[in-house]
């Protein structure tokens, strides 16, 4: 397994699955997919990392993009597989800002191949509860 951006964590596994009349399935690409941490209790804000898995059976390039349970979707983004291999895809979202009502948040995130063929991997969930936000203490005067 060579590594693409944040290293591996396991937690929740998600199976990217071809959708109904794509073919047969020995060219199936598969994915995994864990939030960490996958429950959080505390000060906010705070951030949730995703690391994800993405396995091709054959050389080419796979275009893929993370979309958020907040209707929000990361750019998409390209690997190129010189062989058949795994690789590991992340991000992070930050979570609990000013603003927001995180006292009890159950959010997701999910893989989307977009190329060569379009596929969704199961979500990776998460539970947010923040206590209290984190405040930056004042910047004193100089005199």
């Amino acid at each position: 397994m060579r590594l693409v951006g944040l290293a591996g964590v396991s937690a929740f596994a998600a199976s990217l699955v071809a959708p109904a009349g794509a073919g047969p399935t020995p060219d199936l690409i598969t994915a995994r997919l864990s939030a960490s941490p996958a429950s959080y209790s505390g000060r906010c804000p705070t951030e949730i990392t995703f690391t994800g898995t993405i396995t091709a059976p054959r050389p080419g390039k796979v275009t893929y993009r993370f979309v958020r349970s907040d209707g929000g979707a990361e750019d998409p983004a390209e690997i190129v597989f010189p062989r058949a291999d795994t690789l590991v895809v992340g991000m992070t979202w930050k979570l609990g800002g000013p603003g927001a009502d995180f006292r009890d948040y159950r959010g997701w995130l999910t893989l989307e191949i977009l190329a060569p063929i379009r596929l969704q991997a199961t979500p990776a969930t998460f539970r947010l509860r923040c206590s209290k936000r984190t405040r930056t203490p004042p910047t004193p005067l100089l005199p």
